[in-house]
């Protein structure tokens, strides 16, 4: 029997789309602190803000505000690291109710991502989702989000490098 996983976009996680970006060369952004780019400055920014959008963390929840209004970045840094990158996201995020639930409730909270990806054997080497306020509450509260997230950036990752 197939292991049942929590429904997170394939497409939008934040370690992939940090993948991504590094992967596509969209590192000509200003520098943020010494061996750090940021890509929110990069002219491809608006490349990886439509990928970022698509972002459905809020939706593994079982119940509850399990909807995403909102998806916002504040922070997206590429950083040079031994044999590698890592990556440094923080984000705020809004989870509603579906449009069904009998009492409709929004929670917020705040997202922090740092991802190192080994670029000679192309995997993600460290990975770490924290979260803040009461959506983070809800969404720390889900084990397997760590594991999967995890899964799906290197699945990606592993298509980038052809493997």
């Amino acid at each position: 029997m197939p292991a049942k996983y929590p429904r997170v976009s394939r497409r939008s996680p934040i370690m992939l789309a940090a993948a991504l970006a590094a992967l596509a060369g969209l590192l000509a952004g200003s520098p943020a602190s010494a061996g750090c780019w940021s890509i929110l400055k990069s002219p491809k920014w608006a490349e990886v803000q439509q990928s970022l959008d698509k972002t459905k963390l809020c939706e593994v929840l079982p119940a509850g505000p399990n909807r995403t209004a909102k998806f916002s970045v504040s922070q997206f840094d590429v950083c040079d690291a031994p044999g590698g990158l890592r990556f440094h996201v923080e984000a705020s995020l809004e989870c509603k109710s579906g449009g069904n639930a009998l009492i409709r409730t929004k929670a917020k909270s705040s997202v922090k991502a740092d991802v190192a990806v080994d670029i000679g054997t192309c995997t993600v080497t460290e990975s770490k989702l924290e979260f803040g306020g009461a959506a983070g509450e809800l969404l720390a509260g889900q084990p397997e989000l760590q594991s999967v997230a995890r899964r799906i950036a290197q699945a990606k990752l592993s298509e980038l490098c052809g493997k």
